[in-house]
C-alpha cells in the first residue's frame, strides 16, 4: 500500500507540475495585449528672435604689480566678493600654485585647510 501511496502522489506532482509549465507556457506565448512597434525619432525645432540683452556687469582695469592668474575663464559668472585672481611676485610662484591645484583635483583625500 506504501508503493501504491508513493506512486499516486507522484502521479499528483507530476500532473501539477505539467499544469503549471503548461500555464507558464501559454501566458508566454499568447498576447493578451495588442502591441506597436516603436520608433526613435530626433525632433529639432528654432526659433530666431531679436532683443535686447541686459547685463549688469563690472570691467576691472586695474593693473596691478606683479603676475595676474585668473582663477575663472573669461564670461564665467561669479557671485559678489568672490576672489576672481590672484598675484604672485614671480612666475615660479605660479607654475608651484597650479602644480598644488593639479594634484589636489587627483587626489580624492586632500581637504582644503580652513582659512
Amino acid at each position: 500500500m506504501n508503493s501504491f501511496a508513493q506512486r499516486l502522489a507522484a502521479f499528483f506532482l507530476a500532473v501539477l507540475l505539467l499544469t503549471y509549465v503548461g500555464y507558464q507556457g501559454y501566458r508566454y506565448f499568447s498576447t493578451q495585449y495588442e502591441t506597436e512597434t516603436a520608433y526613435s525619432y530626433t525632433v529639432a525645432d528654432t526659433l530666431t528672435a531679436r532683443g535686447i540683452m541686459i547685463r549688469d556687469e563690472e570691467v576691472i582695469d586695474e593693473k596691478p604689480a606683479g603676475i595676474v592668474s585668473y582663477i575663472y575663464e573669461d564670461g564665467t559668472k561669479v557671485s559678489a566678493g568672490m576672489p576672481i585672481a590672484e598675484i604672485y611676485t614671480n612666475s615660479a610662484d605660479v607654475k608651484n600654485r597650479k602644480k598644488s591645484e593639479s594634484w589636489r583635483r587627483r587626489s580624492p583625500s586632500y581637504k582644503r585647510p580652513a582659512p
